[in-house]
C-alpha cells in the first residue's frame, strides 16, 4: 500500500512506519503501521511531532510520564537557579544541584581548607572520599569533619508555553488521523475521503480551518482512568457526513480536527485513553446520541479562559501529586529516626517523638521555612 503522505514509498500491510495515536514521547502507547514510510515519519517526526512534544515536555518531567517507549520523561538542566547555583528539574518535579563543585583553599597558617557543594550526603561523601584518596589522607588525619546540611526552597519557576500555530495543529491532526486508522481500513484511508486533511498535515494546505481548541462536540466526562489522562476521540455520523477527532492532554488540554465533511462511513463512536505515569490504557466504545453530540458543532467558539484554566489545573494536579509525595517521605522519614530498630513495642515516648517532629516538619514545609543543620561527617564516614 502506497504512504498517506508522500504517495510515492509503498509497503506491505502492517509493516509500515509506527505511528502513534497519541505521541509515544507524551507517553501514548496505541499505533499503526498502515499509514505512511519511514521517511514521511522521519520527516513530519522531526517538522511537527518533536516541536509539540518540546512545548509538552515540561508537563512530562513534572507529572514523570513513561513514554511510549518505556523511557523516562527528560530532564530539563538548569532549569532554576537559587543562592548562585543550578538546579536541575528531574522527573516527578524533583530538583537536583546541577553540578557538584570541590574547592580547595590555603589558608594563612599553612593548613587549607576544602569546600565541597553536594546536592545529597551521599554525593557529598562519595567527593570527600575522592579528595582524601588524592590527597593521600584518611579521615584520622582531620580534627574535625563538619559539613552544614541546607534544606532550602527554590523560587518559583516561569515556563513559557506556546499552544496553537501551524506546527501543533497539524500534529495534532496527524495523531487523530493514526487513532482512526486504528478503527477502519487502509481502503478507506486512502479513499480520497482525507486528502485535506492529509494535504494540511503534509503542511500543504494552508486554507484548512478544521482545527480548534476545546471539543466542538459534546463528550461524556467518563470513561476516566485518572485525573491526568490522555484521551483521544474519534466520532464519525453516517447522517452529518463528519468524522471529528477530538486530542485531551493530561485530562484538561482539549484539541478538535475535522478529519472529513465527507464521510461516507458507518457511525464511530470510541475513546482511547492512557495515563501516561502508570501506563495503564483502553479502548472504549462511547454511548453517544450523536445529533445532540453535534448540537453545537456548527456555532463552536474557543474561549481562550478555558484553555488557561485547562494549564492551570495541570499544574494543580501535578501540586496535589508532590505535595502528598512529600508528606508520605516527610512521615517515612520521622517514623524512621524514631521507631525503626528501637524494639519491638511502640511505646508512648515513640508516639509522643513522630508527632512532635512531624508537626514540626509540617510547619517548615507548608511556610517554606528553611533550616540549616551540622553534620560531624567524621562520625558518619567512620559509621559506614
Amino acid at each position: 500500500m502506497l504512504c498517506i503522505y508522500c504517495q510515492e514509498n509503498s509497503f506491505d500491510p502492517g509493516k509500515g512506519s509506527e505511528e502513534h495515536a497519541i505521541l509515544s514521547s507524551l507517553g501514548g502507547r496505541k499505533a499503526s503501521r498502515n499509514i505512511c514510510c519511514q521517511e514521511c515519519n522521519k520527516k513530519l517526526g522531526d517538522e511537527i511531532d518533536k516541536p509539540f512534544a518540546d512545548e509538552f515536555a515540561f508537563f512530562s518531567t513534572m507529572l514523570d510520564i513513561t513514554t511510549g517507549r518505556n523511557k523516562d520523561a527528560p530532564t530539563h538542566k538548569e532549569a532554576v537557579e537559587h543562592d548562585g547555583l543550578a538546579f536541575d528539574m528531574k522527573p516527578g518535579g524533583v530538583f537536583k544541584l546541577s553540578k557538584a563543585s570541590v574547592a580547595l583553599k590555603d589558608q594563612p597558617d599553612g593548613s587549607s581548607e576544602i569546600s565541597i557543594t553536594a546536592g545529597s550526603q551521599a554525593q557529598a561523601l562519595a567527593l570527600i572520599e575522592q579528595v582524601l584518596k588524592k590527597y593521600g589522607k584518611s579521615i584520622d588525619d582531620f580534627q574535625s569533619l563538619e559539613a552544614k546540611s541546607v534544606k532550602s526552597y527554590l523560587p518559583k519557576m516561569h515556563k513559557k508555553i506556546s499552544l496553537g500555530g501551524s506546527k501543533q495543529f497539524r500534529a495534532v491532526a496527524k495523531m487523530l488521523l493514526t487513532y482512526l486508522a486504528t478503527l477502519v481500513s487502509p481502503e478507506r484511508l486512502r479513499n480520497g475521503t482525507f486528502n485535506d486533511v492529509v494535504a494540511y498535515i503534509n503542511g500543504n494546505n494552508d486554507t484548512f480551518s478544521g482545527v480548534n481548541f476545546g471539543s466542538r462536540v459534546l463528550l461524556p466526562a467518563n470513561p476516566q482512568i485518572s485525573d491526568i489522562n490522555h484521551r483521544a476521540f474519534i466520532i464519525a455520523s453516517s447522517e452529518k457526513r463528519l468524522a471529528v477527532g477530538v486530542l485531551e492532554l493530561f485530562g484538561y488540554i482539549k484539541y478538535t480536527v475535522e478529519l472529513t465533511s465527507a464521510w461516507d462511513g458507518p457511525d464511530i463512536s470510541k475513546v482511547y485513553l492512557i495515563d501516561p505515569v502508570d501506563c495503564v490504557n483502553q479502548d472504549s466504545e462511547l454511548e453517544l446520541h450523536l445529533p445532540s453530540t453535534f448540537a453545537n458543532y456548527d456555532c463552536y467558539e474557543h474561549d481562550v479562559n478555558l484553555i488557561v484554566a485547562g494549564i492551570e489545573s495541570v499544574i494543580h494536579a501535578f501540586q496535589e501529586r508532590q505535595t502528598n509525595q512529600q508528606i508520605n517521605l516527610m512521615t517515612a522519614a520521622v517514623i524512621e529516626r524514631h521507631m525503626v530498630g528501637k524494639g519491638d513495642v511502640v511505646t508512648k515516648e515513640m508516639i509522643t517523638n513522630v508527632a512532635s517532629d512531624l508537626a514540626l516538619e509540617f510547619v517548615k514545609f507548608l511556610h517554606r521555612i528553611e533550616s540549616e543543620d551540622t553534620i560531624d561527617l567524621k562520625k558518619l564516614i567512620s559509621k559506614n
